[in-house]
């Protein structure tokens, strides 16, 4: 198992330089990189940057649009075969997705058969590209109100009826500590249907091991559980991102 840091949360808002970023989070020991948007980077100065930093490159987002919304899927899938052709650059082939926020005035059943259709069409491009593409429940309590997805049982439940290998879920342990808890119990059914994690903790989105969840034990759970897997650090810090890091580093490198 390993972990690998979100850039754009460790260092939002930090006006720190790209190169920097990258630099810091090699030098405190990380290995892997992620982050969410790529059409506002430099995807070049990213690739050239790992390289340089010996960083590998874990996933990244497809444009956020709506899936629940019949009407804006060919956009959808216009924006994932440019990040397809984005991930391969990088030598990535995880896809992190949003589905959208609820439609005022629809039914939940047909916004869910939206979102199935949707995906049944990136399906295609996903196993034409070898790509892995994970659906992302969010809270609606805290942090995204208005979100469509907020369950992992009602995003595994559409990974079911999709049947599909390219298509899994990404288990945010933040996010399902909000919206649902029993996060143990989840983790041990859901993990034919897991594709990724990230981790923060709660309350305050902030450093894994700062507030109410046993991420010791959470970690040692999911090294026990998948035979290999990276943990997206995503979260935010108010104190300097490479100090955070290292104290992160500090507490749980020996599950590195």
């Amino acid at each position: 198992m390993n972990f690998s840091v979100c850039i754009d949360a460790l260092y939002y808002e930090k006006n720190i330089p790209l190169e920097i970023q990258l630099e810091e989070v090699s030098q405190v020991g990380f290995k892997i990189i992620e982050f969410w948007s790529w059409w506002d980077k430099d995807i070049e100065s990213i690739i050239n940057n790992c390289k340089k930093f010996n960083l590998d490159i874990a996933g990244v987002c497809t444009p956020f649009v709506s899936l629940v919304d019949n009407e804006k899927h060919d956009d959808y899938l216009k924006g994932l075969k440019k990040t397809c052709d984005i991930a391969k650059r990088m030598g990535t082939k995880k896809i992190i997705s949003q589905v959208g926020n609820t439609l005022l005035g629809t039914s939940r059943e047909t916004q869910v058969e939206n979102l199935i259709n949707g995906l049944k069409k990136a399906d295609n491009i996903l196993k034409e590209n070898q790509m892995i593409l994970v659906i992302e429940p969010l809270n609606v309590r805290v942090d995204h109100e208005g979100y469509f997805l907020d369950s992992s049982d009602e995003a595994v439940m559409i990974c079911k009826t999709l049947a599909s290998e390219n298509i899994k879920i990404l288990f945010d342990i933040y996010h399902q500590q909000i919206s649902e808890g029993d996060i143990t119990r989840r983790i041990k059914e859901h993990k034919k249907f897991i594709g990724h994690f990230h981790a923060a903790d709660n309350p305050g989105r902030g450093r894994p091991g700062k507030g109410e969840l046993n991420y010791e034990y959470l970690f040692k759970l999911i090294e026990n559980e998948f035979d290999s897997y990276v943990i997206g650090l995503e979260y935010f810090t108010q104190d300097d991102s490479a100090s955070s890091l290292s104290a992160f580093m500090e507490q749980f490198g020996e599950t590195f």
